[in-house]
C-alpha cells in the first residue's frame, strides 16, 4: 500500500508540473485569457493528491498494520 500512495503522489507532482509548464508557455505567447474553472479543479484535484499520496505514504510507513501489512 505504501508504494501505491507513493505512485499517487508522484504521478499527480508530474502532471501538476506539466500543467504549469502549459500555463507558462500560453502566458508567455501571449493568451491571456483567465483559467477556466475546469483546468482551476484539476489544478486542486491534483494538489490534493500529492497532499493525500504524501500523508499516506509517511502512514503506512509510521503504522504498516493500518492496511493489512505485517506487524515488525
Amino acid at each position: 500500500m505504501h508504494n501505491i500512495f507513493i505512485g499517487v503522489a508522484v504521478a499527480a507532482f508530474v502532471l501538476f508540473i506539466i500543467l504549469y509548464l502549459v500555463q507558462i508557455h500560453r502566458l508567455r505567447n501571449g493568451n491571456n485569457r483567465p483559467l477556466g474553472s475546469f483546468r482551476v479543479f484539476v489544478n486542486w484535484v491534483l494538489l490534493l493528491l500529492i497532499i493525500v499520496g504524501i500523508g499516506g505514504a509517511i502512514y503506512t510507513a509510521v503504522n504498516p498494520s493500518a492496511f493489512g501489512g505485517q506487524q515488525k
